[in-house]
């Protein structure tokens, strides 16, 4: 048939239906929903964050990670799928020093400054990006804050993925 017995719109739809089915490209690499809970001798870590790096050295995919809540619980909506290794980082490595606190004269007052008011929560802060505020950081071995040195490995799947994790 003559393309000139298709009304014009008819053959503007088909190409634009024709280009994006092929013409798509890559868009963003393909991610999985994760959940679980991470503990240390099987009490929840309570504070923290935690990290998935892809392992296939063609993945396109980023890193992506979450904050650990207080009861350990954590959630990372667009971790990469495959092989993952996987970081925990709680703020505190074991056997490293604990934060310094105020000495001499005044430290009442300024350990008092430190905090929210009085009847106030606390707001953000805290150790640093990614950790809940107001959670005592728990020490953990300092090789779970690497990609490079972490024992912790998992494969993520499209759709939702649960991994539980146990540190030390």
């Amino acid at each position: 048939m003559p393309l000139a017995l298709f009304p014009r719109r008819t053959i503007v739809a088909t190409a634009l239906l024709v280009c994006l089915g092929g013409c798509s490209g890559g868009g963003a690499p393909p991610s999985g929903t994760v959940t679980g809970k991470v503990t240390i001798d099987g009490q929840p870590v309570t504070g923290g964050s935690i990290r998935f790096y892809p392992t296939a050295a063609d993945s396109k995919s980023k890193p992506s990670g979450g904050v650990i809540g207080a009861d350990g619980s954590y959630s990372v909506p667009d971790a990469p799928v495959g092989a993952c290794k996987v970081t925990v980082d709680t703020g505190l490595a074991k056997g490293a020093a604990t934060k310094n606190e105020p000495k001499g004269p005044g430290a009442e007052v300024m350990k008092k400054m430190q905090g929210p008011p009085a009847g106030m929560p606390a707001m953000g802060g805290g150790n640093g990006a990614g950790f809940v505020s107001g959670t005592k950081p728990i020490p953990i071995e300092a090789a779970y804050a690497s990609a490079a040195t972490t024992p912790l490995t998992a494969e993520v799947k499209r759709g939702a993925n649960t991994h539980n994790f146990e540190v030390k």
